[in-house]
């Protein structure tokens, strides 16, 4: 699921991050942190849409091996939501571009 709404494979974020010259035990880590701050931003997404239940049922699907089916059907039932999700690890991802920019 996370791959799916990154909607990037790891050259192109590392890329554009600035940190494509990195070593490979670098860039395993920069994306190691990158999976797990996109992991937050869609969680605190997704429990901003769902109710009481729903969260639970979240949580219980992030912990399980097959979270991704999971999480799909949590999310089927929730109009928008999965739009949502897109939509926040979009902007966090031009934020963190704009950063490196800023920097640069």
């Amino acid at each position: 699921m996370l791959k799916h709404l990154l909607n990037h494979d790891t050259d192109a974020i590392l890329s554009a991050l600035g940190v494509e010259n990195a070593s490979e035990a670098e860039k395993a880590g920069i994306m190691e942190q990158m999976l797990e701050h996109f992991t937050r931003v869609i969680t605190d997404t997704a429990v901003s849409k769902l109710d009481d239940g729903q969260i639970k049922e979240f949580h219980a699907a992030l912990d399980s091996p097959d979270a991704e089916e999971r999480i799909t059907q949590i999310t089927s039932h929730v109009p928008g939501l999965m739009r949502s999700m897109e939509d926040a690890v979009e902007q966090e991802f031009f934020a963190l571009r704009s950063a490196k920019e800023t920097l640069a």
